[in-house]
């Protein structure tokens, strides 16, 4: 991640520098007691184990999502490169369906977090991250080709806990476990769906990032 200096663009247009790394650091901060509490409060339980609880994908988007707003918490009120921005889409498509699939399809499951762990990676954070790619966009539109490359992690992601699976007889969430009703058929369908969600995220993620440019600039005169 890399930053393109701008002195003449620190301070126009781009919010309160201050402001701006406040709110980033302070999401991260959150992010971190709430992994940090959900591992020692579940050390000493017999079903608890790092490698599953560093299997959920909203504890892995979290994760990545704390690294960037340290990043860009550090360098706030500076240009951004396009490499460093595509990480930053990145991780408002991830958190954004983080959100989505748990108010749409596990806000009545029991995923093994307490109820702090679950506002924090579930409600709160998603909302401040999608709420900076707006407060804070990127300073050129991101090609919708470009940010396909962000589906990748999905992918890997729904390969590697069908794989891992089967071995640890252990899902994180319901609707990849071929073990419940409808086996693999099911698993396909429910996939096929949050994939069609990711598609149409990634979508309003490049296009509000563009909306959200257009705003900053001024009109013409």
């Amino acid at each position: 991640m890399t930053i393109d200096a701008d002195p003449a663009a620190i301070g126009s247009g781009r919010g309160n520098a201050a402001f701006v790394r406040i709110y980033r650091w302070g999401a991260a901060a959150l992010v971190l007691s709430a992994a940090v509490h959900t591992v020692t409060s579940g050390w000493d339980e017999p079903s608890f184990t790092l490698a599953n609880f560093l299997s959920y994908f909203t504890v892995l988007s979290n994760l990545y999502a704390m690294v960037i707003l340290v990043a860009t918490g550090a360098w706030a009120g500076e240009r951004l490169s396009h490499r460093c921005e595509m990480a930053r889409g990145a991780a408002v498509l991830y958190m954004a369906m983080t959100g989505l699939v748990y108010a749409l399809l596990l806000s009545g499951v029991d995923v093994q977090t307490d109820q702090y762990t679950n506002w924090v990676m579930h409600r709160i954070v998603p909302v401040i991250v999608v709420l900076d790619w707006l407060y804070e966009p990127p300073r050129e539109p991101i090609d919708l080709r470009s940010a396909v490359s962000w589906l990748a992690f999905p992918l890997l992601y729904l390969l590697y806990t069908l794989m891992r699976g089967p071995f640890v007889d252990w899902y994180p969430y319901p609707f990849v476990d071929p073990t419940r009703g409808g086996g693999y058929v099911r698993v396909a369908l429910n996939a096929i769906g949050v994939a069609l969600g990711f598609v149409v995220v990634t979508w309003l993620v490049t296009w509000s990032a563009t909306w959200a440019l257009s705003r900053r600039r001024p009109g013409p005169g």
